[in-house]
């Protein structure tokens, strides 16, 4: 009788066992599964953010040579960076293996809002006189900044296809009916 409750003591303590190591290797399971979609999330977010910025990089507002244009004044579409602020926010991204792309997250960032910032400060400077908004997009054409700014870019994709898989043909965005 003794020997039988021992027993069954013994397989209750094992059992326990079993079910709270299970417990705790599923919890671990689900927060690395949790961690890498909400990690794969963001790093789509910031694909399509990236993309966003080609084509802005690469509006007419900024690449027309044509005198006429360049004389009006115009609002410049701005850098899009709130994924970028996200990831730093997130904080998944802060393991060793994420260390250049964490870092070029924020350099890209602080980049991207410098120009923002300048684009402001400049509409408001230039609004009124032709030959001053006619020099600044000259400038803005022709000058360090934007090829800073195109180098970054460029950096920045070349690092998202070839450590986080994203390719050069993916979408990110879904067609709205017009």
């Amino acid at each position: 009788m003794r020997t039988e409750l021992l027993l069954a003591n013994l397989q209750v303590v094992i059992g326990t066992l079993f079910i709270t190591g299970g417990g705790i290797l599923a919890t671990m399971g689900w927060n690395s599964r949790s961690s890498a979609t909400q990690r794969m999330g963001m790093i789509r977010a910031v694909s399509a953010e990236f993309m966003m910025n080609i084509n802005i990089f690469n509006d007419p507002k900024f690449t027309t040579s044509d005198e006429s244009e360049l004389s009006k004044y115009v609002v410049f579409p701005r850098m899009q960076t709130s994924a970028l602020r996200g990831v730093i926010a997130s904080g998944l991204f802060v393991e060793q293996k994420d260390r250049v792309f964490l870092t070029r997250v924020m350099n890209l960032l602080e980049v991207l809002e410098d120009f923002n910032k300048r684009l402001a400060i400049t509409e408001d400077v230039t609004s009124q006189n032709p030959n001053k908004i006619l020099s600044f997009r000259k400038k803005l054409g022709e000058g360090k900044t934007k090829d800073s700014i195109r180098m970054k870019l460029k950096k920045f994709g070349e690092l998202l296809m070839s450590n986080y898989g994203i390719k050069s043909g993916d979408t990110f965005f879904v067609k709205l009916d017009d």
